[in-house]
């Protein structure tokens, strides 16, 4: 699966032939596939308004990793909710939010979004902080055919 991965994410970062080549459509053709990403980046929209970890949390399998910027990996969907509950507690809720899927590719019963997030907060100064970067979620089809989130990587 490491070398499956490992290729997949090769060919969705490099062009071929040294020619830029345009990107992979932002929908997967899949309607399953699709439908849970939409639904997990608009529950993810809500939960970072409301201060809402478990529905942030809420698309991850039982025992999904979450990878942090800083290379700190969180393991289980328990977990990853009260990493996420933490972090509200130490931030507060997002004030603005924006989640834009670029790329999503999927092979067999695996698939790869890649996108960019931004997330405002209150400042110090009462002024919007802005952060956020790329990601890169791994999504895995279940036994009943719905999709998880299987890992979730911050890019940095």
């Amino acid at each position: 699966m490491t070398r499956v991965l490992s290729i997949i994410l090769l060919a969705m970062l490099l062009p071929v032939g040294g020619a830029a080549q345009p990107p992979a459509p932002a929908v997967s053709g899949d309607p399953a596939l699709d439908g849970a990403i939409k639904k997990a980046n608009t529950d993810w929209t809500i939960a970072m308004h409301s201060g809402d970890a478990a529905k942030e949390a809420q698309p991850y399998e039982d025992d999904a990793v979450f990878v942090a910027l800083d290379g700190t990996s969180t393991r289980g969907r328990a977990q990853i909710e009260a990493m996420m509950r933490q972090r509200f507690a130490d931030g507060g809720p997002a004030v603005t939010t924006e989640i834009e899927p670029q790329r999503i590719l999927r092979e067999g019963k695996l698939a790869i979004e890649l996108g960019t997030v931004k997330i405002g907060r209150p400042g110090p100064n009462g002024q919007e902080v802005i952060s956020g970067g790329s990601y890169l979620t791994v999504w895995r089809l279940q036994d009943d055919g719905s999709w998880k989130i299987q890992r979730n990587l911050v890019l940095p």
